[in-house]
């Protein structure tokens, strides 16, 4: 037992400690790292105190706590049952839609790092960890500049997630040696080739990547199954919630909160769609949306799917196809 925490198995170990799987006394699993007593813990907790303020995205997995004793240092974190690669082990030929939901998170997150100035430098696939779609980071073949020896930079972040693209597209292991992608889809190769450049500056920033035309498809995938009849129009605007210091999309309908989710988008105006045939979804507690955002002057229109839709699509579509046949 650590703590309420009674320890199942181990699950990994590393250079900084062992990961065991444990159970609390409400049957919830977690992943539990006793670290070894070489690591500096006091500068560990000064990181998790600045990552926790300063890192909050969907997809960074960050410590619930730490526990500290005479005898040993422990974390605690949200377990997850797969790796990207175990995922991609058990499935193995990952179909090119799901390689695109990959992508974008794993970029979202890149990006999102980039703006606060903090460089991830050991993406690869093996600290990806998968749940029904919700990909989170554990905070790879290393690119030029780190066998050179010299500094890095967010753009090895880049070179990171276009190796994890290879390894989602490729039935073998990135080799640098001979990194050609194994796809004839020009889209592909020319969205790889974006990131993995030798030269870091010739490689493209995570937001300009977010706009490639590799993911245009992710969004015309999801219109073919969704056509936008079968949505119902709600509006909704982007409040900041002064008591929990977050933005939090305010959905109204008859002045009447509809819903309120955590929102991670910055623009300020959308137009909300909610399925018609949400009702089917085999979790009905989630929301099934759809939204238009523009930018703050109303010039620039973006869709964009949420996790939700993500998440659940084949599910509802095949529910909502047995629902039309009757």
């Amino acid at each position: 037992m650590i703590d309420k925490y009674k320890v199942i198995k181990e699950i990994t170990s590393g250079t900084e400690g062992t990961v065991f799987l444990a159970i609390d006394d409400t049957s919830k699993y977690f992943a539990i790292k006793v670290y070894k007593k070489s690591v500096d813990i006091d500068r560990l907790f000064d990181l998790n105190k600045y990552n926790r303020s300063q890192l909050k995205h969907l997809n960074i997995l960050l410590p619930i706590k730490y526990i500290k004793t005479a005898d040993y240092t422990v974390s605690i974190m949200k377990y997850y049952t797969y790796d990207l690669f175990e995922y991609k082990r058990r499935v193995q030929n990952l179909p090119i839609y799901e390689i695109r939901i990959v992508m974008k998170q794993i970029l979202d997150c890149v990006n999102f790092l980039k703006q606060k100035k903090v460089l991830h430098n050991d993406l690869k696939i093996e600290n990806i960890l998968i749940n029904n779609f919700i990909l989170k980071k554990r905070i790879s073949l290393f690119c030029a500049e780190v066998l050179n020896g010299e500094l890095v930079s967010h753009k090895s972040d880049i070179w990171c997630c276009g190796v994890i693209f290879y390894d989602l597209i490729c039935s073998v292991s990135f080799n640098p040696e001979n990194r050609m992608l194994g796809s004839n889809d020009p889209e592909c190769i020319q969205f790889y080739e974006s990131m993995i450049h030798n030269i870091p500056s010739l490689r493209f920033d995570a937001d300009i990547l977010l706009l490639n035309s590799f993911f245009a498809k992710l969004y015309s995938f999801i219109n073919c199954l969704l056509e936008y009849e079968d949505f119902q129009i709600k509006f909704g605007s982007l409040d900041y919630d002064i008591e929990k210091k977050k933005n939090r999309l305010i959905c109204k309908q008859n002045n009447k909160i509809i819903y309120n989710f955590k929102c991670f988008c910055h623009n300020k105006i959308f137009c909300t769609y909610v399925h018609k045939y949400e009702s089917l979804v085999r979790r009905p507690e989630i929301k099934l949306i759809y939204y238009i955002v523009t930018d703050s002057n109303g010039s620039r229109l973006i869709q964009h799917a949420t996790i939700d839709i993500l998440r659940i699509l084949q599910n509802i579509y095949v529910e909502i196809e047995c629902f039309k046949k009757k």
